[in-house]
This record gives C-alpha cells, structure tokens and sequence, in this order.
C-alpha cells in the first residue's frame, strides 16, 4: 500500500516490476497476503480468506464475485484461501490457511467443490484436468515430503512427486515442499520452493 492506497490493491505490473497499474482494491478492506492468478481469458482471480472467488477484468478494472461456496455442491472447505486457477478460469484450487481441512478443487461452470484430502497448498493445471497438493504424510514419508497430481475427474493418481532428498519421518533434518503449482502455461511442470 502506498499514502494514496485504503487497503490491498489488486495490481498489474511488468516482469521487472516497473509499469504498475492499479486494477482496483480487494473486496474486503482487511484483505492481505492475497494470492492473484492471472487467466488468459482477461482476467485477474483471487480469494480473500472468505466464502468467494473474485475477479477484476484486466481492460476494464471491473470486479465481479465469480462464485461463493453457498453456490457449489459437493465438499467444500470452510473458506477459501490461496486461490490459483485454469488458464481459462473455468477451474480452481485452493487451500485453508492454518487448518488441517488439507486442500480443494472447484469446477466454477459446473459449481462443484472437491476435496483433495490433507496437505496444503491446492492448485490446478493451466488446462484443468490436473490438481496437486502436498500431504500431510503418505507412502511413508513425513508431512510436505509428498505431493500428489491427481486428474480432476475422479480425483485418481495420475502421478506422486516426492521431494529431493526425502528422508523417512524418523530423520531429523527432512527436507519439505511447499508453495507449490503448476507452470503458468505447461501442465508437465510443477514448481515449488523449499520449507526448511
């Protein structure tokens, strides 16, 4: 925020982070540490730790609520935090912030929440068939030591990411991934940093 800013600020900018453009101001004044997705269809989403999913059309600067949870079926998590989705917007995955509800999918068109299991960080596949989300602990590993990308049909397995280096949950010193998603435009990339 700057002196001429009253809250957080959904803003554009170029690679080098020159060329700011402010495209209009989160929903809720107490809005902070908001995760932006950025759609080929012209639009900018996020999710502001509420019950919706936002979006500010990158021409205009209009925003608009996409969908809330009362809207979908299915199983849903408490609120939406972290919020990524599809090139197309169609799709999205998220987690909650803090809580052991793991992580999401919502199919928007169709208004159906799923729940990915435990672990964090949701995110979904630049064409929307894949979702992935680290675990809590699975395969014999510890928690964030295993993520899974799953096909967004039936939730079904279609590949396990482990950690480099991953140690069993009895050694000290594990290494853990976190902050994970798909490349912007390839759904054979997965990127992620390191927790420890």
């Amino acid at each position: 925020n700057t002196g001429a800013q009253d809250g957080t600020h959904i803003l554009m900018m170029d690679n080098d982070g020159g060329n700011a453009v402010d495209l209009c101001q989160a929903f809720s004044s107490t809005a902070s540490d908001i995760e932006a997705s950025w759609a080929d269809n012209g639009y900018i989403y996020w999710s502001e730790g509420d019950d919706k999913v936002y979006r500010v059309n990158t021409t205009t600067k209009a925003r608009s609520i996409v969908i809330t949870l009362a809207d979908l079926t299915g199983s849903k998590p408490s609120r939406i935090d972290n919020l990524k989705v599809s090139l197309d917007g169609s799709r999205g995955g998220c987690m909650v912030n803090g809580s052991s509800e793991g992580a999401f999918a919502f199919d928007f068109k169709a208004k159906i929440a799923k729940s990915m299991g435990t672990g964090c960080q949701g995110t979904v596949s630049p064409d929307g068939q894949l979702v992935t989300h680290n675990t809590a602990g699975a395969n014999g590993f510890s928690y964030h030591q295993v993520a899974f990308i799953n096909r967004f049909a039936d939730l079904s397995i279609a590949y396990t990411i482990t950690v480099d280096n991953a140690a069993t949950p009895a050694d000290a010193g594990t290494k853990r991934f976190v902050f994970h998603r798909f490349s912007h435009s390839s759904n054979n990339y997965v990127v992620y940093s390191g927790e420890d």
